[in-house]
């Protein structure tokens, strides 16, 4: 569904201030949203899952510029 895409993200940074971890949430998920356009996935299931795999295993290897503001 749309509204659980990372592009539903308004940046409102309320589940920031909830974040026991206190990652900016709203940069990744700012950062997920261009990763995913910049891939140019195709509509296959399985090209998604893949594309999506990869940005999440680069967003991993940079999560600590998000965390502690």
């Amino acid at each position: 569904p749309q509204e659980k895409q990372p592009s539903a993200c308004i940046g409102c940074r309320s589940c920031e201030k909830v974040c026991p971890q206190q990652i900016k949430i709203s940069e990744a998920m700012a950062d997920f949203t261009e990763r995913l356009k910049a891939e140019k996935i195709s509509d296959s299931s399985a090209d998604k899952n893949k594309a999506v795999k990869s940005i999440c295993s680069r967003l991993k290897d940079k999560i600590g510029s998000f965390q502690m503001s």
